[in-house]
């Protein structure tokens, strides 16, 4: 249980299983869902979209993307070593 609070994640998922079982209450909690996933999505897009300006930052995105899911390594090394190369290649610029 990595960040939960335990108490707290275990009453609340009593308190959901039970809502899911009103109809009405079940589809607005879909709904919900639906809508924090798009929050999600759309404030990911934008970030993509002011970060990823350059080939750089492009490879080391596809990196990432190998490392998360072809290797299965951690996140917090992904981050950091992402952080490490970013910082590098800037300072090589200069």
């Amino acid at each position: 249980m990595y960040g939960r609070n335990a108490p707290g994640y275990y009453c609340s998922n009593l308190f959901i299983s039970k809502i899911r079982k009103f109809k009405a209450a079940s589809g607005f909690l879909n709904g919900v869902n639906a809508v924090a996933l798009g929050l999600i999505l759309s404030v990911t897009l934008l970030f993509a979209k002011s970060t990823l300006n350059n080939i750089n930052a492009i490879l080391i995105l596809l990196a990432a993307i190998i490392l998360l899911l072809l290797k299965k390594v951690n996140v917090v090394w992904i981050i950091m070593g992402s952080a490490a190369t970013g910082w590098m290649l800037a300072l090589a610029k200069m």
